[in-house]
């Protein structure tokens, strides 16, 4: 038996390849919208949900988002999808993880 903390493992994972466009715009293609992701916080193709996910970008920072439903990304994290990118030095058909740590909170790293 080990003392300390205990650190919950992730409920899911899932990985995915960043695509040349997705690097220089600042998004990451979140397909398919499926149970992964909680319906209650994704958007329509203009109108956001009324209720966000807690992002973190591994090396970089936490933001609060939705789901475009249109675009199927994250919405209005160009900035720090960028800084991430750049942190660790990933490149076009480089692999990410997206790992889902409770029902609202996500950690983004490198794969």
């Amino acid at each position: 038996m080990t003392n300390g903390p205990h650190i919950a493992l992730p409920i899911a994972l899932r990985q995915i390849r960043l695509t040349p466009g997705g690097i220089k715009n600042g998004y990451i293609n979140i397909k398919p919208l499926d149970d992964f992701w909680p319906e209650e916080r994704r958007g329509g193709n203009v109108d956001r949900a009324l209720q966000h996910l807690i992002v973190e970008f591994e090396g970089a920072r936490r933001a609060a988002t939705d789901i475009s439903g249109r675009h199927k990304t994250l919405r209005r994290v160009h900035r720090e999808v960028k800084k991430f990118v750049a942190a660790h030095k990933l490149r076009p058909g480089d692999l990410i993880e997206i790992v889902r740590l409770a029902k609202y909170e996500y950690c983004i790293r490198p794969g």
